[in-house]
């Protein structure tokens, strides 16, 4: 008859006195302060008719103060920052969510400024603020993440950088001929 199987014998460690490298990072955040209100007080609420904003651009240039464009759903919606009131009615057009904003202002021979959005639906509008119309559209035919604008300071026009899925691209727009 064989032997019963015996379990194998293990020395018993000794408990850790120091805590592990993680749990001292995780205590230092647990004690970390939160934002004093006191220093960081907040200018104002905007609140959003479609509940949940999915992108955002400013612009401290315009003509008419400094300007916050602020994307949710399928919709923009262009506020002024001094006073947080809506510049116009809502800018509609988009059929999917707007994912990526940005805004600029052109300063020659006039200023003018523009937003440009891009949804799901894959396109791009420039929007010109001072009319809240759209005067381009641009299809990507692919989805566009990231949107910057460059205004040129030489003529009306402005460098966009267009960044998506199937890459990045840089377009100059001809803002004098829309």
């Amino acid at each position: 008859m064989a032997p019963p199987l015996q379990r194998p014998r293990h020395r018993s460690r000794p408990h850790r006195t120091r805590p592990h490298p993680a749990d001292r990072v995780r205590q230092r955040r647990r004690h970390r302060p939160a934002l004093d209100p006191q220093q960081h007080q907040a200018q104002g609420v905007l609140h959003c008719r479609q509940g949940f904003i999915h992108a955002l651009a400013i612009d401290p240039d315009t003509p008419d103060g400094p300007l916050l464009a602020t994307a949710g759903d399928n919709t923009l919606r262009l506020w002024n920052l001094h006073d947080h009131t809506p510049r116009s009615d809502d800018l509609q057009g988009h059929t999917d969510i707007v994912e990526a904003l940005a805004a600029w202002t052109t300063p020659q021979p006039t200023p003018r400024s523009y937003v440009a959005s891009a949804a799901r639906d894959g396109t791009i509008r420039i929007w010109d603020t001072a009319t809240s119309r759209c005067i381009l559209l641009l299809a990507t035919g692919t989805r566009v993440r990231t949107l910057t604008a460059h205004p040129r300071t030489d003529r009306p026009a402005a460098l966009m950088t267009i960044a998506g899925e199937a890459g990045a691209l840089v377009v100059e727009l001809q803002l004098d001929r829309l």
